[in-house]
């Protein structure tokens, strides 16, 4: 199952930072097709149609709580791994309790981007089970 390909969303709210985390996801191994959302109801409705297997959230991107947003991706599918990008070490604790499998500080190395990405698409066999949401300390 590790061979599957994998689809992917990144949101965020600046675009050359769409395209930036785009271009990341599609050079790596596993992941097919990467869609963009600029904010968290285009986000949704993407979501809704295609149920990627992985969410590349910028924290910016969001209005709203971080909470509110991942429940409602949730509902409409279980599968999707979360990455969310924040600015302050204090919205660790709020992506954490929100749900999300792993939080980068935005500006860590590439490499550690590369690595979180490629070991959530190696247990993403699991992500249909909702028990396992275990958030990954990174």
């Amino acid at each position: 199952m590790k061979d599957e390909i994998n689809s992917g969303l990144v949101v965020a709210a600046r675009p050359e930072m769409r395209d930036g985390l785009r271009a990341l996801l599609m050079a790596t191994p596993k992941v097919g097709s990467v869609d963009q959302a600029a904010d968290a109801h285009e986000a949704l409705n993407i979501i809704h149609a295609q149920c990627p297997t992985l969410v590349l959230l910028d924290v910016d991107s969001i209005l709203g709580g971080i909470q509110e947003l991942l429940e409602k991706i949730k509902v409409e599918c279980d599968r999707c791994r979360f990455i969310v990008l924040i600015d302050h070490a204090h919205q660790r604790q709020e992506a954490e309790s929100a749900g999300a499998d792993a939080v980068l500080l935005k500006g860590c190395p590439s490499s550690k981007l590369v690595e979180t990405i490629s070991s959530l698409l190696d247990t993403s066999v699991i992500a249909s089970c909702p028990a396992s949401q275990h958030a990954m300390d990174v």
